[in-house]
């Protein structure tokens, strides 16, 4: 299947599913220091009316991703269900959903979210146990059709290689000091494997033929009580919940909060 096919067949499968969701407009904040982007606060209308169906889910971790699947509104891309999110944050927010139930990614994991990212355009973010997950039971890909600060060639320094990991270093504020991973000359394949060596938490961002990895300190930074960050907030993009929250958000604490959550090297 050609990339036009597949993207073309999830944006499809996306707007049968949410029809009248493009009739709001998402509300987009860019926050912007010396003239670089370095976040993105995004609020959509119809976020709270969806985000309050999930008010009523039991306490822990959320239902299974598989269990809320509906086959009618399903694609099938190697061991992965592509499905629309049911709760987007934005146009075409989708979920890939691996067929398996297990908790852990793996590298051949990682080789297929790229796979998907070249054939659809698409940014794949994966949040894990400890680093944002809703349902850290199930391995699912977030899937959004936008540029995340962090990738911005503004924002990526030089990369250097470090014994078995391929640092970005001298990243534009507030990255900098953070560990990264991005593509190696050494291929697809090690750049997988690097990308999931790690002993603690960490987030995923998949840009293309870029990986970055963002090891983890914590979920929820204390200047935001009760807002987890997941690999979306950590690379630059906030889901504000509220119109309020919107309008509030200032880099200085964003800034603050994304120090507080990410590890350093």
């Amino acid at each position: 299947m050609s990339r036009s096919d597949l993207s073309g067949q999830v944006r499809r499968l996306w707007h049968a599913r949410f029809p009248d969701f493009a009739r709001c407009q998402s509300l987009v904040r860019h926050l912007t220091d010396g003239g670089h982007r370095r976040f993105t606060v995004l609020f959509h209308p119809s976020r709270e009316r969806l985000q309050a169906l999930n008010t009523t889910l039991p306490a822990g971790d959320g239902p299974c991703p598989l269990d809320t699947v509906d086959p009618g509104s399903a694609l099938h891309f190697r061991r992965w269900i592509v499905t629309p999110n049911r709760f987007p944050v934005q146009e075409e927010h989708i979920l890939l959903i691996l067929r398996e139930h297990r908790a852990a990614v793996t590298a051949a994991d990682v080789l297929d979210a790229m796979a998907f990212a070249r054939e659809t355009g698409y940014r794949l973010l994966l949040n894990l146990r400890g680093s944002g997950a809703a349902v850290p039971q199930h391995l699912h890909w977030q899937g959004l059709r936008m540029t995340f600060p962090i990738c911005r060639p503004d924002c990526v320094g030089e990369l250097v290689m470090e014994a078995r990991t391929v640092v970005v270093n001298r990243l534009a504020p507030p990255w900098s000091g953070r560990r990264m991973l991005a593509r190696s000359a050494k291929g697809c394949e090690t750049v997988a494997a690097l990308a999931v060596d790690h002993d603690g938490p960490f987030n995923l961002l998949i840009d293309g033929s870029a990986v970055y990895t963002v090891p983890r300190a914590k979920e929820y930074p204390s200047l935001f009580p009760g807002f987890k960050f997941g690999g979306a907030e950590v690379t630059g993009v906030v889901y504000a919940k509220s119109m309020e929250m919107l309008e509030r958000m200032n880099l200085d604490a964003l800034a603050g909060a994304l120090s507080e959550v990410t590890a350093t090297v």
